[in-house]
């Protein structure tokens, strides 16, 4: 429980140091917070809300497909079936979708005035609870952030695309 509060108390001591003269937030900052984020959220063992549903949903995959899976939620169904053959494949499953999070959670922070500031807001709830208690909805929030995003800079049609994804996921 510690590291989770040390690595808030870091996000906090990061936004009160940033300042528009002195980014901190560069694209290897931000390639290292994708990749150290997916790993926790990707990692988890028996972390969350929905973790029995998850793990009925992947066993339904081990004993083969039927059409009532692929009702739903297509994409993380498709994820699903490609990690079913793995042993670990449920870390898998978890880690792909935590990776979407991360990368959209972090391109949105790069868009505001204070990144760090954003990502420290976001770490308790958003982080913490959502992204490592329900996995599709945090695939879905992530892919609404970057929708967002898009559609801030006039891409009307893109921006559908991402919503429509998101709801491929939940």
């Amino acid at each position: 429980m510690i590291s989770y509060y040390l690595l808030y108390f870091f996000l906090a001591f990061k936004s009160i140091e940033e300042t528009q003269a002195f980014n901190t937030f560069k694209k290897q900052t931000q390639n290292l917070l994708i990749i150290f984020f997916s790993l926790i959220i990707g990692l988890r063992y028996e972390v969350g809300g929905d973790w029995d549903q998850y793990k009925k949903i992947f066993s339904k995959f081990n004993e083969g497909l039927s059409a009532e899976s692929l009702r739903l939620e297509p994409s993380f169904y498709l994820i699903n079936s490609i990690f079913s053959e793995f042993e670990f494949g449920i870390y898998f499953v978890n880690l792909v979708c935590a990776v979407i999070f991360s990368y959209c959670l972090i391109k949105f922070c790069e868009s505001l005035p204070r990144p760090w500031l954003g990502l420290c807001v976001a770490y308790p709830y958003l982080i913490m609870v959502v992204a490592m208690g329900y996995t599709r909805q945090s695939v879905s929030i992530g892919l609404s952030l970057l929708a967002f995003l898009v559609l801030e800079k006039g891409q009307f049609y893109k921006s559908i695309f991402y919503i429509i994804l998101g709801m491929t996921f939940h």
